[in-house]
């Protein structure tokens, strides 16, 4: 997705709040962190780039961390409303200063507590990056999926072996695209997910 100056502006101002917690808290591996832009800015906005033509109204980003893609999502996409879940208070402390720092507080809820404790709210996008395997997704994110949700989940090399699991509990219709920022990743494109009948 291409960014304007001022959003790309504002997403570095994002990648300079995360070097200064990262002294405090574990938000993403450090080794990660002098290629953030690459890693965590541009590996989120290529996911943008699959949305439907009409921007989501309501966006849910399971695990959300340090924000990724969630947050990117929220600043990016004016009339999107993204609902960020992270279990861990610290790591919400951070997402909350992020979102004011940019002053997107009221495209996003933070919520502090575990997916599976949440019944809603239905979503028109599921994310999940780097938070779980793609049967557990499934499991959780059930509850926010509307007729219409896609999913888009990026996997890295375990996307097959996820996929063949994940297809014996579970129904998906699937398309897979290329990272552009990893070689070894993959995007998952998830429509229509339903349990298998036992």
């Amino acid at each position: 997705m291409n960014v304007s100056r001022e959003t790309r502006a504002g997403l570095a101002h994002y990648i300079d709040l995360l070097r200064e917690w990262q002294g405090r808290m574990n938000l993403v591996a450090p080794s990660t962190l002098d290629e953030a832009w690459d890693r965590h800015i541009e590996d989120s906005l290529q996911l943008l780039d699959y949305l439907p033509a009409a921007n989501p109204r309501r966006w849910v980003d399971m695990g959300s961390g340090a924000g990724f893609p969630g947050l990117v999502a929220a600043y990016c996409l004016p009339g999107t409303k993204v609902h960020l879940i992270e279990s861990r208070q610290k790591k919400c402390r951070f997402l909350e200063t992020v979102a004011e720092a940019l002053a997107i507080k009221d495209r996003v809820t933070v919520h502090a507590e575990r997916i599976e404790s949440l019944r809603g709210p239905k979503a028109d996008i599921i994310s999940a990056r780097a938070c779980a395997a793609l049967t557990k997704l499934f499991d959780w994110g059930l509850r926010f999926q509307a007729k219409d949700t896609l999913w888009i989940l990026p996997k890295g090399r375990s996307a097959e072996e996820e996929i063949e699991t994940a297809r014996e509990g579970f129904d998906f219709d699937l398309a897979a695209q290329p990272s552009r920022t990893d070689p070894d990743a993959r995007i998952l494109l998830v429509r229509g997910v339903r349990r298998k009948r036992s």
